[in-house]
């Protein structure tokens, strides 16, 4: 099992199904997995460093590249 098997693993472990059974997030619950707050987040997705899509006026990200994401970050340390 690679480090990406075991992040989704443990993310499932957290956070339970509600997340993976519906795979597209809103900056809130983006927020909550990766443990900030929802401004800071959405700070993030304005500034291009989190994988979101802008929907209208709001923003989404897919829950495989937000863990493809942490992932990245974890293996540079940023």
């Amino acid at each position: 099992m690679d480090d990406f098997d075991e992040l989704k693993r443990d993310l499932y472990a957290r956070l339970g199904s509600r997340f993976f059974d519906n795979p597209v997030l809103t900056i809130s619950e983006t927020a909550e997995i990766i443990r900030v707050s929802r401004k800071v987040a959405y700070r993030l997705a304005e500034q291009g460093n989190l994988p979101a899509r802008r929907v209208g006026k709001q923003f989404r990200v897919l829950l495989p590249e937000l863990i493809q994401w942490l992932k990245k970050e974890d293996e540079y340390g940023s």
